[in-house]
């Protein structure tokens, strides 16, 4: 990204990434190609959508063009962030009204896809996800979810219970190591998009 902006020297940049990102040293490096850039936490559950999903922003300017001083284009990036604040609204939408109905025929090929054991049918595989730990328990300490699974009953490297309307055919196909996704009702859920679908900020269960 940035040998690509010293290229073509934009005279504005948006960037989204992960939370962990090195937004520290982005700023640092595109500081010293003469860019003013500031980064902010957005989280999708603040913006309408009934998802937690939280990413990090990055606004940077071309200091050296149109001749403003740095004062004004830090001024400038941060109101971008104000600008963004500003539009926040809390879901007003259930997550039913984002889902397909049950008898929709598309679901029922994705359930029984997502079926499926990923190892080509060669049983199971165990999975670290040890790397995720970590993320996982700051999310649940952030957001006051504890360390119980009340949905799932999941035990780490154990088992899991989950509730009559889950898909449990889908529970049984999933990896060892991991907890298994609760399924909406039989309704097609939300990608995972993530190292473990039980990850607390998707589903405090």
């Amino acid at each position: 990204m940035l040998g690509w902006v010293k290229r073509h020297r934009p005279p504005i940049i948006i960037q989204e990434n992960v939370c962990g990102a090195p937004w520290s040293h982005m700023i640092e490096q595109y500081a010293k190609e003469g860019y003013t850039a500031h980064s902010f936490r957005v989280d999708t559950k603040h913006y309408y959508i009934p998802h937690t999903r939280t990413r990090v922003y990055l606004i940077a300017v071309d200091s050296r063009a149109g001749g403003a001083k740095a004062a004004d284009d830090q001024a400038l990036v941060s109101r971008c962030e104000a600008a963004v604040n500003a539009l926040s609204r809390p879901s007003s939408a259930s997550l039913e009204a984002f889902l397909l109905p049950s008898d929709d025929a598309r679901v029922h090929r994705a359930r029984e896809a997502l079926s499926k054991p990923k190892t080509g049918g060669r049983g199971q595989s165990t999975v670290d996800w040890g790397r995720c730990e970590t993320r996982h328990q700051r999310a649940r300490g952030e957001e006051n979810l504890g360390l119980k699974r009340p949905m799932t009953h999941w035990v780490s490297q154990g088992h899991c219970k989950l509730p009559d309307f889950a898909w449990g055919d889908w529970a049984k196909a999933q990896v060892s190591g991991r907890p298994a996704p609760v399924g909406s009702g039989g309704r097609n859920p939300m990608g995972n998009g993530g190292c473990n679908p039980m990850s607390p900020r998707r589903h405090p269960a």
